[in-house]
């Protein structure tokens, strides 16, 4: 179990005094247990108070229930309060599980997108804990450009198909080049808009996020690998669900990141983010039409 931004670790860090959040000892991050993941059994919980071990038995690895009464010392303890030693494994990694975003795996580039889209459509909320160490943006707007092109690429492939069909009577001319720069323009403007979205769902979501929430870079790339529902577009019958789907994603994501108690407030404001530029799109959308 390392910090996920200076990657020291925590393993066997006392609670914090006072019910204060627990920070990490070198870089001062804050963090929570529920943040990682373990294997089930290879985790001791010690109460704070009194050192009595308790095993996760949850697929996660984590206590059930979380918040209970200690056995030994009768005071009411919470799994994010407890002492954690990993137990019968070699190395004190074989007690946690890593789930990682494939995307900044190694090996194929295709199975890291695919396998990095489903995890946007069905897990978001598991996206931030998936992330650690310094925000690396250029990989995380990578994906996201990445999944603009994907979800224009019908739009692109009829309007080409059409426009071919409209020079065969004509013998054809500069058409090809009229294309590729509407093309150019569609991919920069739509990829101007998923930034500009972005950012202002991470801005709007910061601006409720309570005391212990993940940085302004580890929000922008939370935002970035939440896009998997936009590749959902290339279906002709989803049309533009697959943007609002991202909505949904995206503020599901930053939620999934917060503390328990300022979950929903986060994700109201951070989809609230995302209908600004979306109006404003329509808006210039009908008034240049």
């Amino acid at each position: 179990m390392r910090c996920k931004q200076c990657e020291s670790i925590l393993w066997q860090q006392p609670a914090a005094p006072d019910g204060g959040e627990r920070r990490c000892s070198e870089c001062g991050e804050p963090y929570r247990t529920t943040d990682f993941q373990f294997v089930p059994g290879k985790v001791r919980f010690e109460c704070p108070h009194c050192a009595t071990g308790y095993y996760g038995t949850s697929p996660t690895g984590h206590l059930e229930p979380p918040i209970f009464r200690c056995v030994t010392c009768e005071k009411v303890i919470s799994m994010d309060d407890c002492i954690l030693r990993p137990e019968g494994v070699a190395n004190e990694s074989d007690a946690e599980r890593r789930l990682l975003i494939p995307w900044l795996d190694q090996g194929n580039i295709l199975a890291r997108w695919f396998n990095t889209t489903v995890v946007g459509v069905d897990s978001p909320q598991s996206i931030a804990s998936r992330l650690s160490g310094q925000p690396r943006y250029f990989k995380a707007f990578g994906f996201l450009f990445t999944q603009v092109v994907v979800s224009v690429s019908p739009y692109l492939c009829c309007c080409g198909f059409a426009w071919g069909l409209m020079l065969i009577p004509a013998g054809g001319g500069p058409g090809g080049g009229i294309f590729l720069g509407t093309a150019a323009a569609t991919v920069f403007l739509s990829t101007l808009f998923a930034i500009v979205a972005s950012l202002l769902a991470v801005l709007f979501a910061r601006m409720v996020s309570p005391i212990g929430s993940p940085s302004f870079g580890r929000d922008v790339e939370t935002v970035c690998y939440s896009s998997g529902p936009l590749a959902l577009s290339v279906v002709p019958v989803l049309g533009n669900i697959g943007v609002i789907w991202w909505f949904v994603a995206a503020a599901v994501a930053l939620a999934g990141g917060r503390p328990p108690g300022g979950r929903a407030l986060v994700g109201v404001a951070a989809a609230a983010g995302f209908i600004l530029p979306s109006i404003a799109a329509i808006v210039l959308f009908v008034y240049w039409g």
